[in-house]
C-alpha cells in the first residue's frame, strides 16, 4: 500500500476509504502548483482551457478538432 503504516491503513479502511481505488486514481509523483497557468505532476504538465463563447457563424464544422488532436496530448471536451 505504499507509505502508510498498517495502523493507518486499518483506520482508513474502518472509515470506509477504498485504498485500492485511491491508489489507482491519485496523481503519480509530486504535484507542483507554483504557476497559475498549469500544474506539473508525475504524469506530465496539465492545464485547463475554458472556451466561454465563440461566433455562431463563420466557423467551419469541427473547428475544435485541431486543438483536440495535438499529438502527445490528451484532451477532454465537456459541453
Amino acid at each position: 500500500m505504499g507509505f502508510l503504516s498498517k495502523n493507518k491503513i486499518k483506520k482508513y479502511q474502518e472509515k470506509g476509504y477504498d485504498l485500492d481505488f485511491l491508489s489507482k486514481v491519485q496523481p503519480k509523483g509530486n504535484i507542483d502548483f507554483r504557476t497559475d497557468r498549469y500544474y506539473y505532476s508525475g504524469s506530465g504538465y496539465s492545464t485547463v482551457l475554458h472556451v466561454y463563447g465563440y461566433p455562431t457563424n463563420g466557423l467551419m464544422n469541427f473547428w475544435l478538432q485541431d486543438l483536440m488532436l495535438i499529438d502527445g496530448t490528451r484532451a477532454f471536451l465537456s459541453v
